[in-house]
């Protein structure tokens, strides 16, 4: 689109030209996660995963969908924010503690996916990990 910057990801549609804004991951509608360039904890680009906003109970399931700078974690999508009830204003949004990622290496089914199939597939893949119970007593 003619005057708009496109923020490109490192997850790709690979049937798509590298000029296609189609290409990359859209940050407003897909729930997505950045993780450290040198530090992926054994997970692979389009590997599942859950965002728990502790104080507010709020969770949503995404993809690893970027990678970012070597020791910064805690960057995701807008609609991962958006998703787990934090601004999701790239500006000012964003918190700074309370949210736990649950990443599940080796989980892919595939890219591309609509965010309907990430949170119904990041779900199962959540609730086959333990669930609720099992992210309480990690956070307890």
């Amino acid at each position: 689109a003619p005057g708009f910057y496109i923020s490109t990801t490192t997850l790709v549609d690979k049937t798509k030209s590298v000029t296609d804004p189609l290409r990359y991951v859209d940050s407003e509608s897909i729930p997505y996660i950045v993780l450290p360039g040198n530090q992926t904890f054994g997970a692979k680009l389009s590997d599942l995963c859950i965002v728990y906003n502790v104080a507010k109970q709020k969770m949503c399931g995404g993809v690893f969908a970027d990678t970012g700078p070597r020791n910064k974690i805690g960057e995701a999508s807008i609609a991962m924010a958006n998703g787990v009830g934090v601004i999701g204003n790239p500006k000012n949004g964003g918190q700074d503690s309370g949210l736990v990622y649950i990443v599940f290496p080796g989980s892919s089914v595939g890219w591309p996916l609509t965010a309907d199939a990430i949170q119904q597939n990041a779900i199962t893949a959540f609730n086959k990990w333990g669930g609720l119970d099992r992210l309480n007593s990690v956070i307890s």
